[in-house]
């Protein structure tokens, strides 16, 4: 076990250094425009059922929970 789970942890390493150096070379619009594409991929996945959806306080799916998460937080 412990010669995959090392084996594992590298892999993983190596994935994460490889996506944060791809980011950093990203402008800020680029990245902007990946996360909010990303939030609408995720509502569109969610309301067609692909995804467990969030419920509004009434027990209803509230699409504007899942295009803008920060209304979550208020």
């Amino acid at each position: 076990m412990g010669l995959i789970r090392k084996e594992s942890i590298g892999w993983y390493s190596r994935e994460f250094s490889m996506m944060i150096e791809t980011l950093d070379r990203l402008t800020t619009k680029k990245i902007t425009a990946v996360l909010i594409y990303g939030v609408w991929i995720r509502a569109d996945m969610e309301i067609a059922g692909d995804l467990p959806a969030l419920a509004g306080e009434n027990g209803e799916l509230d699409p504007e929970l899942h295009m803008y998460p920060p209304v979550l937080s208020g």
